[in-house]
This record gives structure tokens, C-alpha cells and sequence, in this order.
């Protein structure tokens, strides 16, 4: 909403929280996505400039809770349109200070927001075209895209209005959703006849003395169909 809005800002200025960043510095889904919007992320690292995040908080918990109690809103879906509508603009309009500041955002044109602000995975694609997600199995289905080859990874997407999406090379796959594990496909087993060479007994070393045969020419042998 603030993209669509203002456009992709420059850098986003936050706290250590988990959702930013993890104790082990991997990457989170916040900072795939703004790595994808190319959007530099900032952390708070000294006491003053987390201040500056918390003294936000709290001015918002203080000013925003008691307009919502006078507008007698209880509900999520009340209060996100009340901040659209009323509070977001009557804050910035007390608070914000953009005079002299030039205008930093970047248009959004061109980026796939509902790919970019999701919940991303990469999964492995079995032999029968599978791949498991939430102890659930996904069968891929034949379209317009190529099916992957089996070991390959693709990339399944849970968009903010909770549709599932998968990808793989950037085209986006058909799938139907299993209700039980798939049915392994029987192993195909040959055996081959006794007659086969490969069932032959050659004898080796002075048993080769007691054999008939030892100064003939060797034999020949077809293979069975």
C-alpha cells in the first residue's frame, strides 16, 4: 500500500526486529523483497537510533488508540480504513517535514508487486512431478510452461490474498493438490534366462584343463530378446 501510494523509497530505517533480520544474519522474507526492489535496509544499531523507532511507537500507541476509541472502531478491517482514510493523513499533515527534502521514491513500474511482497519457498520436484509443501503433495500439471525435470528446484509463492503460485524459470506452473501421497510407480525388474552369457560359469585357471572344450574356438551367444 505504501508502494502503490509514494512509490519504492530508498532505504527503509528499522530496529533488529526478526522479521528484519535474524540473530544469524539470513535472509528473511523482508529483506528478499527489498533486495528485489533494490531498497536499502538501515538498522538501528546504537541506543539513540533505536529511540528514534521506539519514540514513534509510542507516540502512534498513544495518539492512535484514543482515535480509535472515539471513533468507536473494534475491528481490524474498521481501523485499517480508518488509517486509509482519516489518521494517516491528518498525522503526516502535523508531523511530517518534507519542505526542502527532494522526493527520493522510485516508480513502481515494472515490478510484479504480488511476486515481490509474498511468502517464498523453493521445493524439489520428485520423479512423478511432485513437490511437498505444509506435509501436503502438489502434483504438477502439463501447460503452456515446460514441466521442470525431476531434482530440479521451483519456486512456490503464497501471495498476500493466500493464493498459492509456482514458478520455474519464471513461468508460472498448473498444479492440483494431492488428497493423499502418490502411488510410487512399480520398479521394473528383468531377469534374464539361464541360457543368458551372463548366467555362463566360465571356468578360470587349471580348470580350464578339465574342460571339453578349452581348445575350441569360443562359443557364440544371442542374446534373448
Amino acid at each position: 500500500m505504501y508502494i502503490e501510494r509514494y512509490g519504492i523509497p530508498a532505504a527503509i530505517y528499522t530496529d533488529f526486529g526478526s522479521v528484519y533480520q535474524t540473530s544469524d544474519k539470513k535472509q528473511t522474507q523482508y529483506k528478499r523483497a527489498m533486495a528485489a526492489l533494490r531498497v536499502e535496509c538501515i538498522f538501528a544499531h546504537s541506543p539513540e537510533a533505536k529511540g528514534r523507532v521506539e519514540r514513534s511507537h509510542r507516540t502512534q500507541q498513544d495518539r492512535l488508540i484514543k482515535a480509535l476509541r472515539r471513533e468507536g472502531i473494534s475491528t481490524i478491517d474498521e481501523a485499517n480504513r480508518f488509517l486509509e482514510l482519516a489518521y494517516l493523513n491528518d498525522f503526516n499533515a502535523k508531523f511530517a517535514t518534507t519542505d526542502g527534502l527532494p522526493d527520493v521514491h522510485r516508480a513502481a513500474t515494472g515490478y510484479n508487486l504480488d511476486n515481490i511482497f509474498c511468502r517464498e519457498e523453493t521445493r524439489h520436484v520428485y520423479n512423478d512431478w511432485t513437490i511437498t509443501l505444509n506435509a501436503h503433495y502438489l502434483q504438477l500439471q502439463r501447460s503452456d510452461a515446460p514441466l521442470p525435470p525431476p531434482r530440479a528446484k521451483v519456486i512456490v509463492r503464497r501471495w498476500l490474498d493466500n493464493s498459492l503460485h509456482i514458478f520455474w524459470n519464471n513461468n508460472e506452473l498448473a498444479f492440483t493438490t494431492l488428497k493423499e501421497k502418490p502411488t510410487p510407480f512399480p520398479r521394473l525388474t528383468c531377469h534374464p534366462p539361464s541360457s543368458h552369457p551372463w548366467k555362463r560359469k566360465w571356468a578360470i585357471g587349471k580348470a580350464k584343463s578339465a574342460q571339453p572344450w578349452k581348445s575350441a574356438s569360443p562359443p557364440k551367444f544371442v542374446s534373448s530378446p
